[in-house]
């Protein structure tokens, strides 16, 4: 907190000290541009991914009361759509 305070009061300092926390400030400002470049590169991925999927899928319609399968046949499971 000292060396902030120094870089923003404009006390003497040394210049390595100047030069490593400017470092931390364009690393962590770089970080959070990957960051973003990364969630808006997942965004455009997904949506393509979704693209593909739907492109495949097929509209299931189920009847009033139908008999859904599952994975333990002693119960069963009714859907009523009405």
């Amino acid at each position: 907190m000292s060396i902030l305070k120094e870089l923003w009061t404009g006390q003497n300092h040394e210049p390595e000290v100047k030069t490593t926390y400017q470092y931390v400030l364009d690393l962590r400002q770089s970080i959070e541009e990957m960051c973003k470049l990364a969630q808006d590169e997942l965004i455009k991925m997904q949506g393509r991914d979704k693209k593909y999927f739907d492109k495949k899928a097929k509209l299931r319609v189920l009847e009033q009361e139908a008999q859904l399968p599952q994975r333990n046949s002693a119960s069963a499971v009714y859907v009523y759509l009405g």
